[in-house]
């Protein structure tokens, strides 16, 4: 008879091929940038000068006032100063004399130099004033009890160097956008308003540091928002007579002032 056949078929689900999903991810952070207004320390200098007509002999004592309510601060009268004070290391030298004063204060002074006496016994003391002090207001005479009274002596404070500090205010560029002038001294929220003024920025914090002994400060800008995330271009600072005209805008009583941006770049992949 015939031999049966059997066949055998082997087959498989042909589906959808198998998908994988790749995800590339970044921790946020947001971009920080930091703006430091910075002038060059310079000391103020201011001399005291005791004089008298020809052929007298100085003597006597006279006292000075310093004024700093301008700023803020107090009006003061300093302790008797000999016609012959030592500049400084006595309790009786300028130094310490002026240092008595509470609107000087300790360490207020740098250091007192005193010149040789002239022939009616006039000296002039030379006073440089802290870096904490920055541009003071001048020293003054308040009383003379310099002798002789018919020699006309007679005492003379100059300024010889002012302290330097800052002045003025300084624009902050940010993508091809320009702010309006910015103070010296501008609170974080003045920073905050002139920033979000611009329509490159959605949104910014900002907090302030200083000020220094030359009225310097930091602003800390972070960028909050989606539309400026990652990476953003650096604020740029416009400050001085080379930047687009626009004169110098920040400056200082007896040294230049920089503008500096510092960046924390905020992640992007």
């Amino acid at each position: 008879g015939e031999q049966e056949i059997q066949t055998i078929t082997t087959k498989t689900y042909i589906g959808a091929n198998e998908v994988q999903l790749i995800t590339t991810s970044a921790t946020d952070r947001n971009e920080v940038q930091v703006i430091r207004t910075f002038a060059p320390t310079v000391l103020e200098v201011q001399t005291l000068k005791t004089s008298a007509f020809s052929g007298n002999s100085l003597s006597g004592t006279y006292s000075l006032a310093f004024n700093t309510t301008a700023t803020g601060g107090t009006l003061q009268y300093s302790g008797e100063i000999s016609y012959n004070a030592e500049a400084q290391g006595g309790r009786y030298s300028v130094k310490s004399i002026l240092e008595a004063m509470s609107n000087i204060g300790p360490g207020g002074i740098h250091n007192v130099t005193r010149s040789s006496p002239d022939d009616e016994g006039g000296y002039t003391w030379s006073v440089t004033f802290a870096s904490k002090m920055g541009n003071v207001t001048a020293l003054e005479l308040y009383e003379s009890a310099l002798k002789p009274v018919d020699g006309a002596p007679a005492v003379e404070v100059q300024t010889v160097k002012d302290g330097n500090e800052i002045y003025g205010g300084y624009r902050l560029e940010f993508d091809g956008y320009t702010t309006e002038v910015i103070p010296y001294d501008a609170s974080d929220s003045e920073v905050e308003a002139a920033l979000e003024a611009l329509s490159t920025v959605t949104t910014v914090d900002v907090t302030r540091s200083g000020p220094d002994n030359q009225r310097g400060y930091k602003w800390s800008v972070t960028f909050t928002h989606d539309d400026n995330a990652g990476n953003v271009n650096p604020l740029v600072p416009v400050y001085d007579s080379m930047a687009k005209g626009s004169g110098r805008l920040l400056y200082g009583t007896s040294g230049d002032p920089t503008v500096s941006v510092t960046s924390t770049d905020g992640n992007e992949i």
